[in-house]
């Protein structure tokens, strides 16, 4: 994930984050994923050590990335954790500063991406004027993220205004200057996922989509099992990227 202008026929990658097993990342990449994301913030119910992610990470083909993602962690934990999981990306998705995501890149000699929440009540993303400016200290990125807004640092699985994004990636457009690509999170399934798709993707600024509780396991009430990822529903949502992808090519 590197800068880049717009490239409107450029395949819509997709990133399965909030992998803990094997056979998850096993059913993620036979499925056609691009990216698999580890999350090593303890505070999430998709925690994994990174330790235990290296023995998936290990595995994992040559052209799949992996992401491990962080939350407000010092460059010395954010390095340590790299070495220890082997995880070629870093992603900052606690309202880190331009200053701390460098510092945890350098540390950790890693890419990294910067998340930010989108939506009511975001200080970073409530509005596209509002989003533009909390992105534009970010431009050393390779990608920029972006998730509903939410305390508990994503995870909400519920999506966010994406006519917010639309006319940011617009913006964007009428800036002569490269950005970084853009990726779209944020309670995305195989239901809403080709609509997001069609809706962003002419813009020729969507690189990616990510999604966690949208391919996982669900319980008796219909609620996500956090971390335990459900194949069906993983080749259900890369179904519905790929014919996204073919609707809106030109």
């Amino acid at each position: 994930m590197s800068s880049a202008t717009p490239m409107t026929r450029t395949r819509t990658r997709i990133k399965i984050c909030g992998i803990t097993r094997w056979d998850d990342a096993r059913a993620a990449v036979d499925a056609g994923a691009d990216a698999l994301g580890f999350v090593f913030w303890p505070g999430s119910g998709r925690y994994i050590a990174p330790e235990a992610a290296a023995e998936i990470v290990r595995r994992v083909p040559a052209f799949v990335q992996t992401v491990g993602l962080f939350v407000q962690a010092q460059p010395l934990e954010v390095a340590r954790a790299v070495q220890a999981s082997g995880v070629q990306m870093i992603q900052c998705h606690g309202g880190e500063s331009a200053a701390q995501c460098e510092l945890a890149a350098a540390a950790a000699n890693r890419p990294w991406m910067r998340a930010f929440g989108v939506g009511e009540g975001s200080h970073e993303g409530s509005s596209a004027d509002a989003l533009l400016h909390s992105i534009d200290p970010f431009r050393g990125a390779s990608a920029w993220l972006f998730d509903t807004a939410s305390a508990g640092h994503g995870g909400s699985g519920t999506p966010f205004d994406w006519q917010i994004l639309h006319q940011c990636a617009a913006r964007l457009n009428a800036n002569p200057d490269s950005a970084p690509q853009l990726v779209l999170s944020g309670g995305l399934s195989a239901q809403n996922v080709a609509g997001a798709i069609e809706l962003l993707r002419p813009t020729g600024r969507l690189f990616a989509v990510d999604v966690s509780s949208g391919v996982e396991v669900l319980d008796a009430d219909g609620k996500p099992r956090k971390g335990l990822k459900d194949p069906a529903r993983i080749r259900a949502f890369v179904d519905e990227v790929n014919k996204a992808d073919a609707r809106s090519s030109i």
